[in-house]
């Protein structure tokens, strides 16, 4: 069952770069995604707790600026939403974390996490995401 109330799944997207977390949020809102966007781990803390029960998805640079970083980020998404997995864009290649929770993509594919989030956000296949992203 999705957070968000909208038909839209709803993502925090956090990323300092302007062009790289722009087109992807363009492509997210293309792909039917309803896309809110920080550009610090503070302002994604704040977004988190704002929509507490509206937040579908968190998409995280792994190098915010700042004092809140994507392990806070991804720590209060988990209280939120128990689970369920978090992106973080990375300068290397997908990998997860031994307890699947965390899928990292590299941020210069941001069509891959479109189709990630895609596939994760129909439930029948999201099993067969998670372990394609193994």
């Amino acid at each position: 069952m999705r957070a968000s109330q909208s038909s839209r799944p709803r993502v925090i997207l956090a990323d300092a770069d302007p062009i790289a977390g722009g087109l992807l949020a363009q492509m997210l809102h293309l792909a039917g995604f309803d896309c809110l966007q920080a550009a610090t781990g503070e302002r994604a803390l704040l977004l988190l707790r704002e929509h507490r029960d509206g937040i579908d998805w968190l998409v995280t640079a792994s190098d915010l600026p700042g004092l809140v970083d994507q392990a806070i980020l991804a720590d209060e998404f988990q209280c939120q939403r128990p689970g369920q997995p978090i992106v973080v864009l990375t300068q290397s290649d997908r990998v997860r974390d031994p307890q699947g929770l965390v899928i990292e993509v590299a941020r210069a594919a941001p069509a891959a996490v479109v189709a990630l989030l895609g596939t994760l956000s129909r439930p029948a296949q999201a099993q067969t995401a998670q372990a394609l992203a193994a």
